[in-house]
């Protein structure tokens, strides 16, 4: 991914830009075809928060995560309801 070789490089803000790109690339995929790319964005999302954690902006940081583990525990409850089971510990 474009935003940890940048950081990787120390280019920080860089990779903040590319984060966002992503995140916002995957957002509009995922209005358009949520089961081909919620979980895109869930992952995009856990990027940009590292991302934002690396340039001092923890509250920010936070926000991405919370979104992403909401995206995680959708998905996931969808896949519990699809497989008509229940999970471990569920």
């Amino acid at each position: 991914m474009l935003s940890v070789r940048l950081a990787d490089l120390g280019r920080p803000k860089k990779a903040l830009a590319a984060s966002q790109e992503a995140a916002e690339t995957y957002r509009e995929l995922a209005a358009a075809r949520p089961d081909a790319f919620r979980p895109d964005l869930a992952t995009a999302l856990n990027n940009l928060s590292v991302r934002l954690a690396d340039l001092g902006r923890p509250e920010e940081a936070l926000a991405a995560s919370q979104e992403a583990a909401a995206i995680h525990r959708e998905l996931a409850a969808a896949a519990r309801t699809r497989s008509g089971r229940a999970w471990p510990g569920r």
